[in-house]
């Protein structure tokens, strides 16, 4: 009897250790899916962060012309300005010219 008590708990021992082997078993094949999984997704990861990095170089660059062309544009400005300025300065000495020109014609017909 105690022969067969023993065996007995001998094959408990090792139907636990194998019911324990399938639960190790079954973790790792989950692990190892997810494993998978995450690959796929880094993957997929690093393909956006290199589709980002491409167009970050795209828009700097278009920044850049956009910027060259504002500075360009904001240095004609104050030409223009100069010109309008220049304008109208030559119009206020020919207006001051006429009334002279005016004021001594008056004179000039006063005196005669």
């Amino acid at each position: 009897m105690r022969h067969l008590n023993h065996f007995m708990e001998g094959e408990s021992q090792v139907q636990q250790l194998q019911e324990d082997v399938e639960e190790v078993r079954v973790i790792m094949q989950d692990n190892i899916e997810k494993a998978r999984e995450r690959e796929g997704k880094l993957g997929e990861l690093d393909e956006r962060a290199e589709s980002m990095l491409t167009s970050s170089k795209q828009f700097r660059k278009s920044t850049k012309r956009v910027r060259e062309t504002v500075e360009i544009e904001n240095t004609l400005v104050p030409c223009k300005n100069r010109k309008v300025i220049a304008v109208i300065a030559g119009v206020v000495v020919l207006v001051i010219i006429v009334i002279i020109v005016i004021i001594i014609a008056s004179q000039g017909q006063s005196q005669n």
